[in-house]
């Protein structure tokens, strides 16, 4: 298991930050698509940041997609239920890490929970259907190891799948329905707006 450190100094005390990645396929529950889509109903906030369907960008990694695309956010269990259903509707299914194109991705949606832990879906569109990479980051576990001195772990765990092509179209239709407020860069909030019309 590949792991990565940074040492850091916060109030005089020396903090070690190890992030270890455990590559998993069936690292998530055993649901429907291997997703466990009760418990992503308990998230307390979800946001969703989209690159629009009339941009056509060079690639990007996934700082880049989150700083550059427009981003919906709700902490409403009402709506965040609602976007577990769009997910619940988009025939997702597994495939095996070798199957996985390492695509770029130009979307996510990401659930915040309120026992610390975060789960992120990266979204790369393909011919005919999306790939996804589910990445569930674990809550952040401290530990002493010496005078001053504590370790911080977390670990991560990927599951990818697939998806049908219409999931984009159905979280647009998704943010247009529960009156999201769309931030970002404003002519990439335009053409987000744009999008969004189409189901007002």
């Amino acid at each position: 298991m590949k792991l990565t450190q940074q040492l850091t100094s916060w109030l005089g005390l020396n903090i070690i930050f190890i992030c270890g990645a455990l590559l998993t396929p069936t690292s998530l529950s055993a649901h429907a698509g291997n997703v466990d889509f009760a418990n992503l109903r308990t998230a307390k906030i979800a946001t969703i940041v989209m690159i629009p369907l009339d941009w056509s960008l060079n690639p990007m990694d996934e700082n880049e997609f989150k700083q550059f695309g427009c981003s919906f956010s709700t902490p409403n269990p009402i709506s965040i239920g609602n976007l577990i259903k769009v997910l619940e509707n988009a025939s997702i299914r597994d495939i095996d890490e070798s199957n996985y194109k390492k695509l770029t991705s130009s979307s996510g949606i990401y659930l915040s929970f309120p026992d610390g832990t975060e789960t992120k879906f990266l979204f790369a569109p393909s011919k005919n259907e999306i790939q996804i990479s589910i990445i569930s980051l674990e809550k952040i576990h401290e530990s002493i190891i010496g005078d001053n001195e504590f370790i911080q772990t977390r670990k991560v765990k990927r599951q990818y799948v697939v998806a049908s092509n219409s999931l984009i179209d159905s979280l647009f239709r998704w943010a247009a329905d529960e009156k999201l407020v769309i931030h970002g860069w404003k002519s990439m909030v335009e053409s987000c707006e744009k999008e969004t019309s189409k189901y007002k």
